[in-house]
């Protein structure tokens, strides 16, 4: 998939959401924030956005000296997921179809990501991720 127009003003979103986790220092996050826009300002869209907004990290870890911004969401993130790990075994070994349960499972680890900023409730987005066909599901 081709970037669009909106994935630039996201990787500014990302960008600051990013340095924000590591400091508070304004000039530090107008530093970041300028040499993405000098990045934003030469990069072609034939990229994936995901490819696109590899380089907010290498800014952030450049002018912060933070290579893993959010190594505390993450660790967080796991301890609440390796939590679940009973009751989602439970969930695929009740399951009529457990390979598909085990799949959206997998899937639903997804939504954590802490870089995009959005808020998630990883036990409500998973029942709500359980219940939600893939729209392309090759399992057969």
């Amino acid at each position: 998939m081709d970037a669009k127009a909106e994935c630039l003003a996201c990787m500014f979103k990302q960008a600051l959401n990013t340095v924000r986790q590591v400091t508070q220092d304004d000039a530090k996050h107008i530093e970041v924030l300028r040499r993405l826009a000098a990045y934003v300002a030469a990069v072609e869209l034939d990229d994936s956005p995901a490819v696109l907004s590899q380089p907010v990290y290498r800014i952030v870890a450049d002018v912060t000296g933070e290579t893993d911004p959010f190594r505390d969401a993450k660790r967080a993130a796991n301890t609440m997921a390796l939590g679940m790990r009973p009751a989602l075994r439970g969930k695929i070994r009740s399951s009529a179809a457990p390979l598909d349960t085990a799949l959206h499972i997998s899937a639903a680890g997804n939504v954590i990501d802490a870089g995009i900023g959005h808020d998630y409730d990883i036990e409500r987005d998973m029942a709500d991720l359980l219940a939600t066909p893939f729209a392309i599901n090759d399992i057969d």
